[in-house]
């Protein structure tokens, strides 16, 4: 007995704050470092030479270009000074003539020059390094600020430098930065740096709403899905919903069910039932029946059904918590007579109540396989839809669907679809055959014809629509309905195909009927096309156990 005792409760709701990581400001800086070319050039350089006509009386005319370079400098500056120092006479020329002056050199006159010669300067190049900071401050206000564009300072170069190459970080998690072209990197000198707040450190401007749901990066806990955000509505699928820092809270609610899915608040003797446990992945199911007394506000003593070792473990379906109970007399002897208040418990959650009559009152179980329909046709090669529907609202069922003889799937209580190809042509028998946890059967039955159209060929597919499998009537005259039988004629190779339907006037169908009494009945030609040959009834000797099998050709 499971014994429980009531007190006055006060209804404590715990309230929870989370924290977002919010920032409104950020202090921080940036650094860009350069690599880069720099040039080193040496001063151009000066020296006095004295240059005579080396080439005597008749040679080429001198300059002091000619002079300077002929002498191994770059160029000449100035003709400081010059003679001519012939046979006849001494001429002497002005001071500081121009380098490209003539000095011409006849048979009697040898020029004698003073110059001021020079060598150019020289280039080197070298690697260099630079770098660039500053302190900032962002907010989210701000969404994307503009710090300019960075000054670089280079370590003992004042030069001008060439083929530079900059790379961008700062020192804080709670920024992003990049250069105004894209990316942390750049080789254009006039780009400026571009930052925003970034507190989750996604790489991502807290400011955008990424999913369009009305929420920033900030306050988002998931900005890449709309479902989810603090304003959703928590639901039972595994992810925090509502951006409180829970997955699935609050959402367990305990219901009782029967076989076919439908909530329930009264019972019967020998049912079977189901205890859902919504969104919960574990534990087990203890049953009480409340009893209350005058004083059931202070204390009470309730009757268990199942607990402790007779507790019901539950089984995961989907992302509930499911435990079957068949209510047995034993289960009832332990709350004798009142069986008005019957509870689960999971875990410290307790149940609505449910009501128990003391009687049976059984369902009936319905197994009824809907597609494909009995006497349809089809190509080989086609997929089909087989649909089973399975209820019974106060049984489990345990079902079976074979196709020619060959199981195929189970189902419960359930509508049960499967997509099945069919790869083999000719007269295909379905089977959905079931029973209850009361030892019950029933069965639905589809023959279909899957056709061949690549060669001639007679299908047929015999459907006995009344009685239905297992169906139950009072007394020992059973009409036999078969009026939904087909068969098929393919001839022409496959371009030609022909339904054949019962009744049809060519009296092409062939019947043959084997009954339970012992009574067989073969019917073709012109027996086989009137409506006795598929509508009738027959006599059984006695009620209950009679059964009857049809098989169909075509002439």
């Amino acid at each position: 007995m499971l014994f429980m005792k009531k007190f006055g409760v006060l209804a404590l709701v715990l309230v929870f704050l989370f924290a977002f990581s919010f920032v409104a400001a950020e202090g921080f800086s940036w650094n860009v470092g350069a690599t880069a070319t720099g040039t080193t050039t040496t001063a151009k350089t000066y020296s006095t030479i004295e240059v005579r006509n080396p080439d005597g009386a008749g040679g080429p005319h001198l300059t002091g270009n000619d002079g300077c370079t002929k002498n191994g400098h770059d160029g000449c500056d100035i003709v400081v000074s010059g003679a001519l120092a012939g046979h006849d006479n001494n001429i002497n020329f002005p001071l500081n003539a121009d380098c490209a002056r003539i000095f011409p050199d006849s048979r009697h006159d040898r020029p004698v020059l003073i110059l001021k010669c020079y060598n150019d300067g020289t280039a080197t190049s070298k690697a260099i390094a630079g770098s660039g900071s500053n302190t900032e401050a962002v907010t989210l206000a701000d969404e994307i600020k503009d710090f300019g564009v960075p000054v670089i300072v280079y370590v003992n170069y004042a030069g001008t430098a060439t083929n530079v190459a900059y790379t961008l970080t700062d020192n804080s998690d709670n920024v992003t930065t990049w250069f105004s072209d894209g990316g942390t990197t750049t080789t254009n000198p006039l780009a400026t740096i571009m930052g925003c707040l970034d507190a989750d450190s996604d790489g991502e401007c807290d400011y955008l709403d990424k999913d369009n749901d009305g929420y920033n990066q900030v306050v988002d806990c998931n900005d890449s899905n709309a479902a989810v955000n603090p304003g959703a509505t928590e639901v039972c699928d595994d992810i925090d919903n509502n951006c409180v820092g829970g997955i699935d809270e609050d959402l367990m609610e305990l219901v009782w069910r029967d076989m076919n899915g439908e909530e329930i608040g009264e019972s019967d003797l020998k049912d079977t039932l189901q205890m859902v446990a919504t969104c919960t992945s574990s534990g087990s199911f203890s049953i009480y029946e409340e009893d209350d007394d005058l004083f059931g506000f202070l204390y009470e003593d309730d009757d268990g059904i199942r607990v402790d070792g007779d507790s019901i473990e539950g089984v995961v379906k989907g992302r509930d918590l499911v435990g079957l109970w068949t209510i047995t007399k034993d289960d009832l002897r332990k709350t004798p007579g009142d069986y008005e208040d019957f509870r689960f418990v999971v875990g410290e959650n307790i149940s609505e109540s449910l009501e128990i009559s003391g009687w049976k009152n059984d369902d009936k179980m319905i197994i009824s396989l809907e597609n494909p329909i009995c006497g349809s046709s089809f190509d080989v090669g086609s997929t089909e839809q087989i649909k089973i529907v399975a209820s019974d609202a106060d049984d489990e069922i345990t079902g079976s669907l074979s196709i020619l003889g060959i199981e195929a799937a189970a189902f419960g209580n359930e509508e049960f679809i499967l997509e099945h190809p069919f790869g083999v042509s000719g007269n295909i028998q379905i089977i959905a055959d079931a029973n209850n946890t009361r030892g019950k059967r029933s069965r639905s039955v589809s023959s279909i014809m899957v056709l061949d159209r690549s060669a001639n060929g007679k299908y047929s597919a015999a459907c006995i629509d009344s009685p239905k499998n297992f169906e139950d009537f009072d007394g020992s005259s059973i009409p036999i309905d078969a009026s939904t039988s087909r068969a098929v004629q393919v001839t022409g190779s496959g371009a030609n195909v022909e339904v054949v339907y019962p009744g049809d006037l060519d009296n092409r169908l062939n019947w043959y009927w084997i009954f339970s009494n012992g009574e067989t009945r073969n019917l073709g030609g012109a027996a086989g096309r009137v409506i006795t040959a598929y509508d009738f009834t027959v006599e059984f000797p006695t009620p209950g156990g009679n059964w009857a099998t049809l098989k169909l050709d075509l002439n």
